[in-house]
């Protein structure tokens, strides 16, 4: 535990000195009384704070998922296992909030909650094995500091907050939207539900695809083609090689996650591309988590050694820190290529 004075604790033990000072040269009673007085409020003062500060166990849930320039709500639960009560505490919490979260006191043997809404800046991967406790209890004549392990709720792990990228309104930024309905293609397999037309029998068919009025009319096996939706598939390529400028950088990432996004919500199949890795086509939220998770972490490790090919029914959208890199190839492909400098 750290122990610090503060500036009424200072002055105050300036007084305590002085008094004592006196009462050796003077030997008067009164001013010993009052020198023993404010010496048993400084034991007093040094106990009762290392005490309020003992077991307490700290637990933090964050609503998630998170994305940089948005507030969040966060609850702290605090167990006192004393038998007596806590007063006055602070809780800091390192790269979360600089205020820290306050509460004026712990019963013994219950749990305390706050809920307090932060604003994450950056983007990135939080993770916290404490929280600085403080508390100037019960005199402020010293600042009481330690550390105290914190967990995620009551699974008792380490917390991990993952901050995702900013989110920008696209159509405001640029003036048009660039996603502007779900399009999607038409597929014919031998499931579905709307038929579309016959054919013959090829080896690995189903038998339940057979038409067999068809068949006994031929004489051949004749099998059902159905009609079957497919979303439009689009890629986003994201150039994250040797980028040297931090701020095109943040830029092109955050502009990559709204462009995935936003293409997710309109029940597209998406694929993200960077330099350090590529992901396949998916849908649905969770596909979108994985590749958050990527941009929350990305930097600007190396150039790209290999692109992967580009499918004909795809719209390919490039993202570029600016108009130096190593996908000028894929440029005349691209649907659209977005620079850094134009956010």
């Amino acid at each position: 535990m750290r122990i610090e004075p503060t500036r009424e604790g200072k002055r105050f033990l300036l007084a305590l000195l002085v008094v004592g000072f006196t009462s050796l040269n003077t030997g008067n009673n009164l001013m010993y009384l009052t020198f023993s007085m404010m010496a048993a409020l400084f034991v007093i003062s040094l106990v009762a704070g290392f005490l309020n500060l003992k077991s307490l166990q700290t637990a933090l849930q964050v609503d998630e998922p998170i994305f940089a320039g948005q507030s969040k709500e966060i609850l702290l639960s605090v167990k006192n296992r004393k038998w007596f009560t806590s007063y006055s505490i602070r809780f800091l919490l390192e790269g979360i909030t600089r205020e820290g979260l306050y509460i004026a006191k712990v019963p013994p043997g219950n749990v305390t909650r706050i809920n307090q809404r932060v604003l994450f800046q950056k983007r990135g991967v939080y993770e916290m094995r404490y929280a600085i406790v403080q508390t100037s209890f019960p005199f402020i004549f010293f600042r009481f500091r330690q550390k105290a392990p914190l967990s995620a709720g009551t699974r008792g792990t380490t917390l991990r907050v993952v901050v995702y990228p900013r989110l920008l309104d696209i159509e405001r930024v640029f003036g048009t939207a660039i996603l502007t309905e779900e399009q999607r293609g038409r597929l014919l397999q031998t499931e579905g539900e709307e038929v579309h037309s016959l054919r013959q029998y090829r080896p690995g068919d189903h038998w339940r695809a057979i038409h067999w009025k068809s068949t006994a009319k031929r004489g051949d096996l004749m099998v059902k083609e159905f009609v079957v939706d497919e979303p439009e598939r689009v890629t986003v390529v994201l150039d994250n090689s040797l980028c040297k400028e931090e701020e095109a950088f943040e830029k092109a990432v955050s502009l990559s996650a709204s462009l995935l996004y936003e293409a997710v919500q309109r029940g597209y199949s998406v694929r993200l591309i960077t330099s350090s890795k590529a992901f396949p086509f998916g849908s649905g939220m969770e596909h979108l988590w994985r590749m958050l998770d990527c941009l929350a972490v990305l930097r600007s490790p190396r150039p790209f050694e290999a692109v992967p090919p580009m499918e004909e029914r795809e719209i390919l959208f490039l993202v570029l820190p600016d108009e130096k890199t190593f996908l000028g190839h894929l440029i005349p492909r691209a649907e659209r290529v977005f620079y850094a400098s134009d956010i």
